[in-house]
């Protein structure tokens, strides 16, 4: 949320399709292509490895997780943009299906790969102002508890329910904690921001 004319709006005034659409919007060219970039490295593995759909789950849920983290967490004055939380869930998807299989070597060095790049990624995120950390935090964590459920338990018809067991439970804590967060907002603010 933010203010025009002493209104309060934007997530905060119930306009939660913002929560969507910050994914899509960036702050210039470097920005966006930094992004791409990103998405183009770990996007292209993990749509390989899991399947379009699985793919767009993590990005389109882990976006969402992010921006409700970003939202709940963070100063709702202050707008967000860019698909870095989605990101962050694409690779936290990839560190989480890569740590169900940790026993084969492959996936072990993924595993320090990912390790590294992780802490590389928070020294980035603190030390640059302006980066929105809870939204990576919220896409590293939404995309890691999407990555161990990716295997699910036991034959394959589990692994499609408990891959869809944890999107929609991971939506709806999302929902949660933004309507919470929204109400709690609108009872401190009224109809004005102060």
């Amino acid at each position: 949320g933010c203010t025009r004319g002493g209104q309060l709006i934007g997530i905060g005034a119930g306009q939660y399709w913002r929560l969507g659409s910050e994914i899509f919007l960036h702050a210039g060219l470097l920005h966006l292509a930094m992004n791409g970039y990103a998405l183009w490295i770990f996007g292209n593995v993990v749509e390989r490895e899991l399947g379009r759909t699985r793919f767009l789950a993590i990005f389109v849920v882990g976006g969402l997780f992010a921006s409700a983290a970003s939202f709940v967490f963070g100063d709702p004055f202050i707008p967000g943009v860019g698909a870095s939380g989605a990101i962050f869930a694409i690779f936290g998807a990839f560190a989480g299906y890569s740590w169900r299989r940790r026993q084969l070597a492959f996936y072990a060095g993924r595993i320090r790969n990912a390790i590294t790049l992780i802490v590389i990624n928070a020294v980035f995120s603190f030390a640059v102002p302006g980066i929105d950390w809870r939204a990576h935090l919220g896409g590293l964590v939404g995309g890691v508890a999407l990555g161990l459920a990716v295997d699910g338990m036991g034959r394959r018809g589990s692994r499609v329910v408990t891959f869809a067991a944890a999107v929609a439970i991971l939506a709806a804590a999302a929902a949660v904690g933004v309507a919470w967060h929204a109400a709690e907002l609108r009872t401190l603010y009224g109809t004005t921001c102060g």
